[in-house]
């Protein structure tokens, strides 16, 4: 034999588990290669390998083998944690600080968040993280460098899936990744994924799927509002204070909570609870003469916040079914493009202070108010301005043709939906919104002669609305009431 050739080589654990490595013949870990197999034995090392020859058709059966198993570990480094060799997760994590713990196929209960506080620590593998607190987090990561989060899966037992809690709740970590992981069915006001207060952050090729329910939009001690109202709430992904993240990848989807007209009459949604003796200055008119609200589907399927110090933002390549918001934007520095949002009230809107951001190549279906919101929010001022937005090639197709155009299409104006839209502030100290373009963009209908949108591009007046708007090489469907409205180009 040549030396350093590599042969097949048969290892045994103690269990007589094998698998086959193409290998210089020494001793393997049987761990690691059994692991990447997607089965679990006991850690030991082979104390016999074996060189067998095999047939032309087995080395290629081999080399696939070798394929799966070139994620392992280099040999010589030390075996993976498994959760199963010790009492408990929190156990594993614990017992082995700075380590990522293996957690296997299968479903793990807890009733208590699994907590992750030091350096490098992480969790991978295939296995099922089941919370049973409906109060309580699953999994919390707090001030550490370096955390990976891959491949898991976190859900809620069937009595605790309407919960007050979060999915995954990291705060103050930095170089945290997240890759793969699965959030299902954790239905709360709070997010399902939430970030907050971290720098250089991944979140890759995620999954939330069911992630709202009914609750309480409390604003009595917001004195721009002073009321509480019946709602439809939750967040998929939701990152504030933070700087330098990207969200990539990743598929929100709520399946089990709709907006249909029979969800609002049972559960009285809009319907205001609770009022405050004076109401403040952003409260609509509907709270005083109805005793309702028009917006009671809240939340977003991805929620970017912090006005003043989130900045460098990537949000890419995502995936958006029946969100209530599909994107929604409080920050600067944010790139956010090649996003499909199917099905939502607003598709994405920009506010609160947000500059230059750009909004390219996303495709945004079956929207019911708007498609693209510009706005400087109540959150703006003169050293926190609306500014530098371009709006480039984004797609806004079927208009009026989602779950809530029954709702829309009468309770917000005579001038709404509209596809893309740039207003003024709601309060006179909001500065004019400036330096906007829009550009190459395209708004359908799928019946052009009854067309449900009502103004594909509308610009709010001077003197409050936007300035230095640019506007060119647009397709734009024209809408019921004409295709643009105030402003344009100047």
């Amino acid at each position: 034999m040549r030396p350093g050739r590599k042969v097949p080589v048969l290892i045994e654990g103690r269990d007589h588990a094998t698998a086959m490595l193409t290998r210089s013949p020494r001793a393997v870990n049987v761990s690691e290669a059994l692991l990447a197999l997607g089965r679990c034995v006991p850690s030991g090392r082979a104390t016999a390998p074996v060189a067998r020859s095999r047939s032309r058709l087995g080395d290629r059966m081999m080399g696939l083998l070798c394929v799966a198993l070139l994620a392992l570990p280099a040999l010589g480094q030390p075996p993976p944690v498994l959760a199963t060799d010790y009492p408990s997760i929190q156990a594993a994590i614990d017992a082995n600080p700075g380590r990522v713990i293996v957690i296997p196929a299968g479903e793990h209960r807890i009733s208590e968040p699994l907590y992750l506080r030091t350096d490098g620590c992480g969790l991978r593998g295939p296995g099922v993280i089941v919370q049973a607190d409906n109060d309580a987090d699953i999994v919390r990561i707090e001030r550490a460098k370096g955390v990976s989060i891959e491949g898991l899966t976190l859900t809620r037992s069937e009595e605790a899936r309407e919960c007050v809690a979060h999915g995954l709740f990291a705060w103050g970590c930095e170089g945290l990744t997240l890759d793969a992981v699965r959030v299902i069915d954790n239905r709360s006001a709070r997010a399902a994924i939430r970030v907050e207060q971290c720098r250089d952050a991944v979140v890759y090729g995620c999954e939330v799927l069911n992630y709202k329910r009914l609750g309480l939009d409390d604003r009595t001690q917001n004195p721009g509002y002073g009321y509480a109202f019946r709602c439809i709430d939750g967040t998929g992904i939701h990152v504030e204070h933070c700087q330098d993240v990207r969200v990539s990848g990743n598929r929100i989807i709520e399946r089990a909570l709709l907006p249909t007209p029979e969800v609002v009459e049972q559960n009285r949604l809009g319907e205001v609870v609770q009022r405050n003796e004076k109401l403040g200055p952003l409260a609509s008119g509907s709270v005083e003469r109805e005793g309702r609200v028009t917006n009671w589907h809240q939340g977003s399927a991805i929620f970017v916040t912090g006005p003043r110090d989130t900045q460098r933002i990537t949000i890419e390549a995502n995936l958006i079914e029946n969100a209530g918001q599909g994107i929604d934007i409080h920050a600067d520095q944010v790139e956010v493009t090649g996003n499909v949002v199917t099905g939502a009230f607003i598709g994405l809107k920009a506010m609160h202070g947000s500059s230059d951001v750009r909004i390219a190549g996303n495709v945004f279906s079956r929207v019911d108010l708007w498609g693209i919101l510009l706005s400087p929010g109540s959150a703006s001022a003169a050293d926190n301005p609306e500014e530098h937005l371009l709006i480039e090639g984004n797609v806004i197709a079927d208009m009026g043709y989602g779950m809530e155009y029954w709702h829309w299409s009468t309770a917000a104006g005579d001038n709404n939906p509209i596809a893309i839209k740039l207003e003024s502030g709601p309060l006179p100290e909001n500065p004019p919104m400036t330096d906007v373009t829009v550009r190459h963009n395209v708004v359908t209908t799928r019946d052009p002669e009854h067309p449900r949108h009502r103004w594909a591009l509308w610009i709010d007046p001077p003197p409050a609305g936007p300035r230095d708007v640019h506007v060119s090489g647009n397709v734009l469907g024209a809408g019921s009431l004409g295709t643009t409205r105030a402003g344009v180009g100047e």
